[in-house]
């Protein structure tokens, strides 16, 4: 069994918006820089509001009277945010801003020595492993020895002499950069 639901009119809803207290809004707010910093939407909280709002004033989208406003706008707001993360204008604006010579990175090095494909693509890897993890030789060596075919066991007892815990706190390093490297390299 469906529910019926009766819809705020505009200017039932820009009431209903005004009459939201502090706290409301603040929880709007932190819940929309919360979701802006973990998905790294590139845009301003006050930008995720003033669209959903908007979706609602132009009539795009609807809010119903039965459910709480703070809810709608919520629900509103992550569905912005979501068709955002997956649309291909911004998936397109990632790969160009990542390498764009203003951003600091130098092209010139990712210039092909050879011309054999695979040649290519594995130096481009390469150079895109030193670029997020040339600083960290631990890191280095572990992207090492996993590519020779080594597991946890092996490389705590190489590299760290043992101690897991050192491995685990090298493994989260490398994890954390490797969701960076994964996005720039799934458009090859």
């Amino acid at each position: 069994m469906e529910k019926e639901y009766t819809y705020y009119s505009v200017d039932e809803f820009t009431s209903a918006l005004s009459e939201l207290s502090q706290s409301e809004y603040k929880k709007l707010m932190l819940f929309g820089y919360r979701f802006c910093l973990d998905y790294s939407l590139g845009c301003e909280v006050e930008d995720l509001f003033q669209e959903a709002v908007s979706r609602f004033i132009t009539g795009s989208r609807k809010a119903p009277k039965e459910i709480k406003l703070v809810a709608t706008l919520f629900n509103a707001m992550k569905s912005i945010g979501d068709a955002y993360i997956n649309s291909k204008y911004q998936q397109a604006r990632d790969a160009s801003l990542r390498f764009d010579a203003e951003d600091g990175i130098d092209l010139e090095k990712f210039k092909p020595t050879s011309e054999n494909p695979e040649e290519v693509l594995s130096e481009y890897k390469y150079q895109l492993i030193l670029k997020h993890f040339g600083e960290d030789e631990q890191i280095l060596s572990m992207i090492k020895l996993i590519g020779e075919g080594a597991k946890a066991k092996e490389i705590t007892d190489t590299l760290f002499g043992g101690d897991r815990k050192k491995y685990d706190t090298a493994y989260k390093r490398f994890t954390r950069k490797r969701k960076q490297l994964r996005m720039e390299t799934q458009c090859i």
